[in-house]
């Protein structure tokens, strides 16, 4: 009898713990999410800036492409080419549709790339020696850097951009 009493102060000790029955099995109403929404007003780009920012991420994705090598991971490998070739393909979009040689140069680029990634996961199943990969991946930097350093471009090529 002694023992049964135990048991039911100590069940209800368990139960009741810190705070209330109600408050430990009823679940609170959820909250109404808030939208915030952005002016409505356009914001003026400046295209200089926006190809300036493209160029960058391109060459800091095709450094952590040639970085990704040297890793074990598939996914940061395919993450960094994906990348690279986006900004690569965002950059070629902006340009004028005049600019039909940039944009065919790029694309080679971007192909160029997705072909140096089939080719390093190859290499890297078969454990053999990724440098020549990699000096692909620093040449095609050089020759895209070289080609669309926004301070090489023409200054016409500012008003021109296709940014949206």
């Amino acid at each position: 009898m002694l023992r049964q009493i135990a048991l039911v102060v100590l069940a209800g000790l368990l139960l009741a713990g810190c705070g209330s029955l109600a408050k430990k099995f009823v679940r609170e109403p959820k909250k109404e999410k808030t939208t915030v929404r952005a002016p409505s007003e356009e914001y003026s780009v400046d295209p200089k800036v926006v190809y300036e920012r493209h160029f960058v991420f391109a060459k800091v994705w095709m450094d952590e492409f040639k970085s990704a090598m040297d890793s074990d991971s598939r996914k940061r490998l395919k993450k960094s080419m994906e990348q690279a070739v986006y900004n690569l393909e965002i950059l070629a979009d902006y340009l004028p549709s005049d600019y039909e040689e940039e944009k065919k140069e790029i694309e080679r680029y971007a192909n160029q790339l997705r072909a140096i990634y089939k080719e390093v996961l190859k290499l890297k199943e078969a454990n053999l020696p990724i440098t020549r990969a990699k000096k692909k991946v620093d040449e095609i930097r050089r020759r895209f850097h070289n080609r669309f350093l926004p301070s090489k471009q023409p200054p016409e090529l500012w008003e021109r951009l296709v940014v949206e």
